[in-house]
C-alpha cells in the first residue's frame, strides 16, 4: 500500500461522501419546497 494509492482512495471516498451529502441537501430542499407548494395548493382550492 503506497502513498499514492492511499491518497487516491481517500480522494475517491471524499468525493463519494460529498456527492451523497449534496444529493441529500437537494432532496431536503426539494421536499421543503414541495410541502410549501402543497400547502398553498390546498389552502387555495379547499
Amino acid at each position: 500500500m503506497n502513498i499514492d494509492s492511499v491518497m487516491s482512495l481517500s480522494f475517491h471516498l471524499f468525493m463519494f461522501v460529498f456527492r451523497i451529502h449534496t444529493l441529500s441537501q437537494s432532496i431536503l430542499w426539494f421536499l421543503s419546497h414541495a410541502c410549501a407548494a402543497i400547502d398553498e395548493f390546498f389552502s387555495r382550492f379547499l
